[in-house]
């Protein structure tokens, strides 16, 4: 089950190479399936250290890693196909206005919230946004109270300004300095007042998130989770997902009957090694069962 895992995995040995080589031939009729976002290769490199894990060689065994592979790709797409279900409604217009309203900002906000608000995997650009308002209230706090006994310490009493003012410059520069060539006015006072209203107008969004960006993900968590709710079917979800997680356990139950059949084949009689190939037949319908229904 761990080789199906991890698409990294293949074969090592030379003679490893040479059976992959062969299975990959006779697997290749399996690519035709895939859908365009899904990445072919890995998803043969997967099927590839399956069948060397396996020693499939023979058609009955790659009838078996057929149904484990159809079984793990038909789980992979149920989680990617509800994850995208949820992300497209958490990106309408719905979802954006009732977290104006549960915030309390003012609704016309919400026909221009960045999609970053309501994206699970958007941790950077909100830490970002943190950033970015410190730096802010730091340079308007600079401005007011800026003097020239205080230049010497503005990266030890304002880091985020100082980190914002000399993103990209050479060690050692001048804030002062870099200040000036950058907005170009008459006096310290007037430039940082114009990297105020620089970070107020380039970054509108990250400021209004980083007011309160604990309690503003809160709201989008109960959101989500509402969502959610909403728009999956948990019942047949579930009942879809038990029908793959067999198929895969049936699979593995096949193959691992199949090696025990030709283990007890070299030393029981005829009557058991009879038997135990109908064990495997047993499993191999019921397989066939699956494929059908």
């Amino acid at each position: 089950m761990s080789t199906l895992m991890n698409p990294q995995t293949g074969p090592k040995t030379e003679e490893g190479k040479r059976v992959s080589s062969k299975n990959a031939q006779k697997a290749a009729i399996f690519t035709q399936g895939y859908l365009p976002s899904e990445d072919i290769s890995a998803k043969q490199a997967q099927f590839e250290a399956l069948a060397e894990q396996w020693g499939a060689q023979d058609p009955s065994r790659l009838m078996f890693l057929r149904t484990i592979e159809q079984a793990y790709l038909g789980i992979e797409r149920q989680m990617l196909a509800e994850r995208n279900i949820i992300e497209g409604a958490m990106q309408s217009l719905d979802m954006a206005q009732a977290f104006a309203k549960a915030a309390g900002m003012n609704p016309l906000l919400a026909m221009n919230m960045p999609s970053w608000y309501f994206a699970e995997d958007a941790d950077e650009t909100k830490g970002f946004a943190v950033q970015v308002h410190m730096a802010y209230c730091e340079l308007k706090h600079l401005q007011k109270h800026f003097s020239d006994q205080l230049a010497a310490q503005i990266a030890s009493q304002y880091p985020q300004a100082y980190a914002y003012i000399m993103e990209g410059q050479r060690q050692n520069t001048s804030f002062l300095a870099v200040l000036g060539q950058r907005y170009r006015l008459a006096t310290p006072g007037l430039n940082l007042g114009a990297a105020v209203s620089e970070i107020a107008e380039k970054y509108r969004d990250h400021l209004i998130w980083a007011q309160d960006p604990e309690r503003y993900e809160m709201i989008i968590a109960g959101l989500r989770s509402a969502k959610v709710r909403e728009l999956i079917d948990w019942d047949k979800s579930n009942r879809y997902a038990v029908s793959l997680q067999n198929r895969l356990l049936k699979g593995f139950q096949g193959l691992a009957l199949m090696d025990q059949h030709e283990q007890l084949s070299k030393t029981l009689t005829l009557p058991q090694v009879t038997k135990s190939a109908q064990n495997v037949q047993t499993v191999m319908e019921g397989e066939g069962a699956a494929e059908s229904s």
